[in-house]
């Protein structure tokens, strides 16, 4: 099943909307949860909660600029396609 641009685009908007609430939310509660051991621990250990979210930011993001060039692509090629039927119409004239 294909879905259509504008469905695929909300789609990966959404998943990078659930990536960053990840990402949040998981520098919050490592911080929060080992604050008691220290002030680093706790820094630590919220940027380790939170690589899993960034990694499906940057894999989100890659998935979204490769749909971006693909579709600018399309929309060229079909500009390209208009413009040679144009010139090779004027020259049979």
């Amino acid at each position: 099943m294909r879905l259509p641009p504008r469905y695929l685009a909300a789609l990966i908007n959404l998943l990078l909307g659930v990536a960053w609430a990840t990402v949040a939310l998981g520098a919050l509660g490592g911080f929060f949860a080992y604050r008691p051991l220290g002030f680093v621990a706790g820094l630590v250990h919220a940027l380790v909660w939170a690589v899993p979210g960034l990694f499906l930011v940057v894999i989100l993001e890659a998935v979204f600029v490769s749909f971006r060039r693909y579709d600018e692509l399309r929309r060229q090629s079909r500009i390209l396609e208009e413009i040679r039927r144009e010139l090779s119409g004027r020259r049979g004239v």
